[in-house]
């Protein structure tokens, strides 16, 4: 038979796992906490740099949707698409300038397909036209 230590109660091995326990949760809690942060600090900057960029990226689609109609007289096969390119450039442009960086951001969130789609079609196009 084995005798216990009376220094050590057998109580003081649940209480030390249990403050291992608790210092894990507040490690956790502090670790989800500075991700956070982090996140929100990430989102601020990438607000602001869409604002800054807004208007300029708004002047070049607005250039590209005037080439694609100046194209567009160039050739009759063509001209249904290059009217519905320059099109979508100009109503790209406008939500460019109208709307904020969060509505963009959550323009993009909500369809992140279409908006990968567009941007490839329209660098297409871009380098179609600058080809030609």
């Amino acid at each position: 038979m084995q005798q216990q230590d009376p220094a050590w109660p057998a109580s003081s091995g649940a209480r030390s796992t249990s403050a291992v326990a608790d210092q894990a949760k507040e490690i956790a809690r502090t670790g989800t906490e500075q991700a956070k942060q982090i996140g929100q600090t990430a989102k601020e900057r990438a607000l602001r740099e869409i604002d800054l960029r807004r208007e300029q990226i708004a002047g070049q689609v607005e250039r590209l949707a005037g080439n694609l109609e100046r194209q567009r007289t160039e050739s009759e096969e063509a001209m249904p698409i290059l009217d519905l390119a320059a099109d979508g450039a100009r109503r790209l442009s406008g939500a460019l300038k109208e709307r904020s960086a969060e509505d963009l951001l959550r323009s993009v969130g909500r369809s992140p397909t279409a908006v990968l789609a567009g941007s490839f079609a329209l660098g297409f196009l871009a380098i179609r036209l600058f080809k030609a």
